[in-house]
């Protein structure tokens, strides 16, 4: 476990370590596993912490600056394992060093209720002794077992970790565009600034001055929305209210004291029928998609429940090993995501008869914008469909000619080629990177490309594939097959037939 302190932090290691019994093969290979452990999880200036009951004697006998004179008993082989890694590691045994009565040394009463040993111990680094202020067990702690408590006061300074404030989420306001002056505002301008974008420039520059255009005249119409971090059903007053409270609660006067409690059962009462109703109108409108079987009756309830706020866990690597930076968790990030898109096909080059490359037309380009979704995330160029579907006729031929640059030349914008992956994780706990599902936010310029793209290599495939061919086709999808292959076999026991040729055909498709 490490726990952020100052001025350094803390890793803390549990151990149970071989008994008198084990061979000494057991013991050399449990030390030699707990030397990698430290060294794996220790850091350059981390002050280790290694506890827990080392089944040996180290006796009370001082030895360098290792044990103290104030141990219990005769040392055994078990315990001088101990000293033999604590002298490899730098480390000190703190309860051995503390003076006390026999009666707070012992950690463990044998069966017999007489034998007491000292076999449980607190190793600190001997870099930090002198943060060691005191050590010793607590035979008057009940813990219902054999062995007694063990502490250490140690001076660290537990470090207070400093939030960043959560910087406000800010989108285009896109909603500004179903209005229609906001849209013929937009794209007016828009047309404005494409007039003067030549086509003469290379790809890149070509995307580049689009983008930027786009954005300019989004600035100046739509403007980013902040996300408000505060209940939907609060209103201008309670939040005024509020506002009023806060000043009087730094009041320390009797007169402060009074007015803030009066603010707050007020800021209460305000908040309580507003609050209860929001839900009341939640609750009827999500009643009444119910009726109607509304598809919008999932996104009701969703909008009821809190959002939840997932932060990312620690990220194990290819050795299973957790990784604790930032720069490395990202550096698996990008492992992963690299190995995950990896193209396994080989490199061989095949022959193809090459020939004029059809034009992509503006009526092809249009009726794909016009496709695309609406209020989804943007990908790196933060260019939502929404501005896309607001061109006039100006922009939609620079975006045509920008798409025929493209399909002829096959030079692509490095925009079209970034994608933002999100990671949400599947499995509660999850550490492993496949325990995550990966979403990449794309271009939606780039999603007109490939959607022109499918739509002409479509029809050629179709043309390829047998009517049996299930899966990722329209009308031809693999629960139409399903549903086939259920009624036909519905129908076979009805009619008490025990062969179908068509079920073994239906079968091979699937």
């Amino acid at each position: 476990m490490r726990i952020k302190a100052k001025p350094v932090d803390l890793v803390l290691i549990q151990v149970y370590a071989p008994t008198n019994d084990a061979s000494q093969t057991e013991t050399d290979e449990f030390y030699s596993e707990l030397e990698n452990v430290a060294k794996l999880q220790k850091k350059y200036q981390d002050c280790l912490i290694v506890m827990g009951n080392f089944n040996g004697k180290v006796g009370d006998i001082k030895e360098d600056n290792i044990v103290g004179p104030f141990g219990l008993g005769q040392r055994n082989d078990n315990g001088q394992s101990v000293i033999d890694y604590c002298r490899k590691s730098n480390l000190m045994i703190a309860n051995t060093w503390f003076q006390t009565k026999e009666s707070n040394r012992y950690t463990w009463t044998a069966p017999d209720k007489k034998t007491r040993n000292q076999i449980d111990y607190i190793l600190i680094d001997n870099r930090y002794r002198n943060g060691v202020k005191n050590s010793k067990a607590r035979p008057g702690a009940d813990c219902d077992s054999d062995h007694n408590l063990v502490i250490a006061h140690l001076e660290v300074k537990l470090q207070r970790i400093v939030r960043k404030k959560q910087e406000k989420i800010t989108r285009w306001n896109t909603d500004l565009l179903k209005e229609g002056h906001s849209r013929r505002q937009f794209e007016d301008l828009a047309e404005k600034k494409f007039e003067h974008i030549s086509d003469s420039v290379d790809i890149n520059a070509l995307w580049l001055r689009i983008k930027t255009s786009l954005t300019e005249v989004a600035e100046e119409v739509c403007g980013k929305r902040t996300q408000e971090y505060r209940q939907n059903w609060m209103n201008a007053e309670i939040l005024q209210k509020m506002e009023t409270r806060r000043q009087y609660k730094k009041d320390q006067s009797e007169f402060g004291q009074k007015r803030y409690k009066d603010l707050k059962h007020e800021v209460q009462k305000l908040c309580r029928q507003p609050q209860n109703q929001y839900y009341n109108n939640k609750c009827e409108e999500i009643e009444k998609l119910e009726a109607t079987h509304n598809p919008l009756l999932y996104k009701k309830i969703k909008e009821m429940f809190p959002k939840k706020h997932t932060t990312t866990q620690l990220i194990k690597d290819k050795d299973g090993n957790f990784l604790y930076e930032p720069t490395k968790i990202l550096e698996r990030w990008a492992e992963y995501v690299e190995e995950l898109y990896d193209d396994i096909r080989d490199d061989s080059t095949v022959d193809i008869v090459t020939q004029e490359m059809s034009i992509i037309t503006e009526l092809e380009v249009k009726s794909v914008i016009q496709k695309l979704s609406r209020n989804k995330a943007t990908g790196s160029d933060n260019i939502p469909a929404e501005f896309l579907q607001s061109l006039g006729e100006r922009g939609l031929q620079v975006i045509t000619k920008l798409m025929n640059k493209i399909y002829n030349t096959g030079i692509i914008p490095d925009d079209f080629l970034q994608n933002i992956f999100i990671t949400i994780p599947k499995v509660n706990g999850a550490q492993e990177c496949s325990d995550y599902r990966t979403i990449s936010l794309i271009s939606h310029t780039s999603k007109i490309l490939l959607q022109l793209i499918n739509n002409r290599i479509t029809p050629i495939i179709e043309r390829h594939l047998s009517d049996r061919q299930m899966g990722f086709r329209k009308g031809k999808g693999t629960r139409d097959a399903i549903f086939q292959l259920r009624t036909i076999s519905e129908r076979a026991i009805q009619v008490n037939k025990n062969n179908i040729c068509m079920l073994c055909g239906l079968s091979e498709s699937i």
